[in-house]
């Protein structure tokens, strides 16, 4: 269950009119408990277990972000060596080791979609609709773009129904016309410590299932240690 790069790109063309997006990102501000909700996910701590594909096993996931664009995620399968991953801004580690500008822009985007609702409450005027999106699963479905730095693009497929966030698309641009596609497909939304957040993530690269996490603690959080978001 995915939206391929290709489709995207396609969309993407089409644009629909600025009021067509802002009644649609309502409905997702709604969705997700209004406004004051949305704000106090800023800063959230999450765990739970991840199915590793490329390992063929299950182990945990502990998350910790902050808006803007922090993000630490700490992975133990059974069998591997422990993988830990770190942004702060612009610039990314993993496993204590600062990574190259590609990969950092792929964390990059992977923190955006844990703030997805925050991020098309405040985008304003640049966001875009696209779409209709056609699943074939009956359901109608609508894109907003979200507006990024250069050479990224974050796109969320939206329920109009319910409002909710049915998957997100993260596309990092590495030559014209070409680009790598992050995508995560999400369900189980409910309301965990006063925020509506979707308990169940499927995730894929280029298009191919890379694993899936369940979360089964999502705590909002005041204050983070300092160095947080440092190896």
């Amino acid at each position: 269950m995915r939206l391929a790069l290709t489709l995207i790109l396609c969309l993407a063309a089409a644009p629909a009119m600025g009021s067509e997006a802002t009644a649609l990102a309502e409905r997702v501000i709604a969705a997700y408990g209004g406004a004051e909700s949305i704000e106090r996910g800023g800063s959230l701590k999450q765990s739970g277990s991840l199915d590793s594909f490329r390992h063929g096993k299950t182990g945990t996931v502990e998350r910790v972000f902050s808006r803007p664009d922090k993000l630490r995620i700490e992975i133990r399968i059974p069998g591997a060596p422990p993988e830990s991953r770190i942004l702060n801004g612009e610039t990314g580690w993993r496993d204590g080791r600062e990574v190259p500008p590609m990969m950092a822009k792929a964390m990059l985007l992977q923190a955006a979609r844990l703030d997805l609702p925050y991020l098309i409450m405040t985008a304003g005027p640049g966001i875009t609709s696209i779409g209709p999106v056609d699943r074939g699963d009956g359901r109608s479905l609508q894109g907003l773009e979200i507006p990024m730095a250069a050479g990224l693009r974050l796109i969320a497929v939206i329920d109009a129904e319910t409002g909710y966030i049915v998957s997100s698309h993260g596309l990092i641009e590495v030559a014209p016309g070409q680009g790598m596609e992050f995508a995560t497909v999400y369900s189980g939304h409910m309301e965990t410590d006063g925020i509506v957040i979707a308990t169940e993530e499927a995730h894929f690269a280029q298009g191919q299932p890379t694993g899936r996490t369940v979360l089964e603690l999502t705590d909002v959080v005041q204050d983070l240690p300092e160095g947080e978001f440092r190896p």
